[in-house]
């Protein structure tokens, strides 16, 4: 990996930073309504509106209040929550851990599962073992996540009572929201590792490696799986990012105490500096983990060097 590379995606990752707090800003601008009439409601004196809206800076021009914000998102101040009454970021970050718990959940769930039915699936082409490996991710990537997470708890939460329905403390919690939010991933993974297991196995190096005599278990693991993990590598990088736009959604069936359940009560109770802050991070968790997938493909794939 050269320093040129790394500079050009470093500065490339910042770029996409900025367009993201450019978004994120606009998006309080694109809203039907003024946001001061919103937070304050129907009842509040035009008085009291012209002082929410000059405490905010909307009495500006625009690319003011743009400058405005920048400089204060730069520093970490979006402000404070309106219905908390404490700095937004503090407020979005503190439910940041139960996210990332629940994303990196529901990630090794479906990596453990879904590479090892996808090896599977491409040994055995065209077997029992194939056809039901590709049932599963036709199962997995047709499910919405609302539907299956709902199902889940009525089966194995109200009737069995197996699992608990919500809330997050015990391993026990983490059960069945890792399980929805990983669902679709699986069939991703199953379908794209026997995609690139297929193409690997008739390689001629694996050939080779048979004809010198290794074991079975070494031809797949360090030669067949190594070559045909390279485009896994890069889907999973940007399906992070699917997981963390997912989370809102699971967070919100489990009362998963996470930054997508908080972002959902802040946009029905018109907390934009919750909403601002909490599109943000995940905007940039976003870039950062894109841009860590792609020095690792770089140091993975010696083409790429």
């Amino acid at each position: 990996m050269t320093f040129a590379y790394l500079v050009t995606r470093s500065l490339q990752s910042l770029l996409l930073i900025w367009l993201a707090t450019l978004v994120v800003f606009l998006l309080l601008h694109i809203t039907p309504g003024d946001p001061a009439t919103l937070i304050l409601g129907d009842q509040a004196t035009p008085e009291q509106v012209a002082d929410l809206r000059r405490s905010m800076g909307l009495d500006r021009p625009l690319h003011a209040q743009y400058g405005r914000f920048l400089t204060h998102a730069v520093r970490g101040d979006f402000g404070l929550s309106i219905r908390a009454q404490q700095p937004a970021l503090s407020y979005v970050l503190a439910r940041l851990p139960a996210t990332l718990q629940l994303s990196a959940g529901a990630f090794a769930f479906a990596v453990l599962t879904g590479i090892p039915l996808g090896m599977l699936a491409a040994m055995k082409r065209l077997s029992l073992w194939d056809h039901g490996s590709m049932f599963v991710a036709l199962l997995g990537q047709s499910m919405p996540v609302y539907w299956l997470g709902l199902m889940l708890i009525v089966i194995f939460a109200v009737h069995l009572r197996w699992l608990p329905a919500s809330g997050m403390g015990q391993p026990q919690h983490l059960v069945l929201p890792a399980f929805t939010l990983g669902t679709f991933l699986i069939g991703l993974i199953i379908r794209l590792t026997r995609s690139s297991m297929l193409d690997v196995l008739h390689r001629e190096y694996i050939r080779t490696a048979r004809a010198k005599g290794l074991s079975e278990h070494i031809v797949l693991v360090r030669h067949a799986l190594k070559n045909a993990c390279l485009p896994v590598v890069t889907v999973l990088g940007l399906q992070m990012g699917t997981l963390l736009g997912g989370a809102v959604i699971t967070e919100t069936v489990f009362a998963w105490p996470g930054m997508g359940m908080v972002t959902v009560t802040a946009i029905h109770q018109r907390d934009y500096p919750v909403v601002q802050s909490a599109v943000l991070v995940l905007a940039v968790l976003v870039v950062l983990i894109n841009w860590g997938v792609d020095i690792v493909y770089h140091c993975l794939d010696p083409r790429m060097r």
